[in-house]
């Protein structure tokens, strides 16, 4: 039986959760699926916002012993979740109302193991970002399928999740390299995306892009001949 998980990470995004949820909520979906909030030790008030929004949409709420990052939270959530189909949704970004059924109808459609799209960034930066269809030497050199994209909890389990060791950023640009290298397949869904909240003094980003060239090094120690970046 066809079953979808969303599994949100949230580490002081309290007050996004709300307008994530509700993008969520608002979208029509032919199978049944299920949503698990993991609170990784706000700093702020997240967890408490949780609790009281649970009253409003149907979630499951967990809050990890220590602050885990984003891999490790992830992971917990997957592995908690029932669904066959994941997506990983960060509580500050959201979704339109088609997201899930036109990805999974996708993955339906063509036999794939990885569904993902365009991103629309909105907030302090409010860009178009357009993904070329899927390649596995553009991937090889470049990250460019998000996130967020709809795949089979299969191969979440053949490539044992997303690397804990990554702490600095681009644990899912590993995931899909992993991905990628075991032969699943991928496809573009153009009809619809990912709303990506930009932010000032985004932390996460910054510290992505001021690790940049220690990220790579890790990736070409790992991933060897088979990374090109």
């Amino acid at each position: 039986m066809e079953f979808l998980s969303v599994i949100i990470p949230c580490f002081n995004h309290g007050k996004f959760l709300e307008e994530c949820l509700q993008s969520i909520n608002d979208n029509w979906l032919s199978i049944d699926k299920e949503v698990l909030v993991i609170d990784d030790c706000s700093t702020d008030d997240s967890f408490e916002v949780a609790e009281k929004l649970s009253c409003k949409f149907n979630f499951k709420l967990y809050k990890t012993d220590v602050n885990s990052k984003t891999s490790k939270v992830r992971n917990k959530g997957i592995r908690l979740s029932q669904g066959n189909l994941v997506v990983c949704l960060d509580a500050d970004d959201k979704i339109p109302p088609n997201y899930f059924q036109d990805n999974y109808n996708n993955i339906l459609m063509y036999n794939i193991d990885v569904s993902y799209n365009n991103s629309l960034m909105f907030g302090d930066i409010n860009k178009e970002i357009n993904w070329p269809e899927f390649n596995i030497d553009i991937l090889r050199s470049s990250p460019f399928v998000h996130c967020s994209s709809m795949f089979k909890k299969s191969i979440f389990e053949a490539v044992n999740g997303f690397d804990e060791n990554m702490l600095e950023g681009w644990e899912d640009y590993d995931y899909w390299l992993r991905v990628a290298k075991l032969g699943f397949k991928f496809k573009k869904c153009n009809s619809t995306f990912l709303y990506y909240r930009q932010k000032q003094n985004d932390g996460r980003d910054f510290k992505a892009k001021n690790n940049l060239e220690n990220i790579k090094n890790y990736l070409r120690k790992k991933h060897q001949a088979f990374y090109l970046g």
